[in-house]
């Protein structure tokens, strides 16, 4: 019974201690403007302008796994946040429409307001993720490392 209980507790103290590497990228070294954690989607280029793009498993020191390859953090030169390609899903855009309609149709029914109110309610609640993708946006696309940005690798693995 003795030895079950440590074998426990030895499994639960290892889950307890696990904790995850962390990649920072900094504005001129001290202001944290980007957090990037094991698990998360990451692409960057690096100095050898090589596009890696996958998930950061881990963080070691400094140097990070991406597709079961390390590169160093002072090897990257560009990480980029996201792409612009945004693609038109038909299939959710009908089920969409089939969601706009049955609310208009429900609000008016219950009397809540007439039909032309009730489409344009639904329409906008409906319709206005599509319209929040496709407009632009003019937040940073990607950080260019080296004189204003520089990264920062920090690790609790021992």
């Amino acid at each position: 019974m003795q030895k079950l209980l440590l074998v426990a507790l030895l499994v639960c103290s290892n889950s307890l201690f696990a904790q995850k590497g962390f990649l920072y990228v900094k504005k001129k070294g001290y202001k944290k403007v980007r957090t990037f954690e094991e698990g998360n989607p990451v692409k960057f280029r690096t100095k050898d302008d090589q596009i890696v793009f996958g998930t950061m498993a881990l963080v070691k020191k400094d140097s990070i796994l991406v597709n079961n390859k390390w590169f160093g953090a002072n090897n990257i030169k560009t990480i980029y946040l996201r792409d612009n390609h945004y693609q038109f899903d038909s299939h959710t855009f009908w089920l969409t429409t089939a969601a706009v309609a049955l609310a208009a149709v429900g609000m008016t029914l219950a009397g809540w307001a007439s039909f032309g109110k009730s489409l344009g309610y639904s329409a906008a609640f409906g319709y206005g993720s599509f319209l929040l993708r496709n407009l632009p946006d003019a937040s940073r696309k990607k950080y260019n490392i080296g004189k204003k940005y520089s990264l920062q690798t920090f690790d609790l693995h021992f």
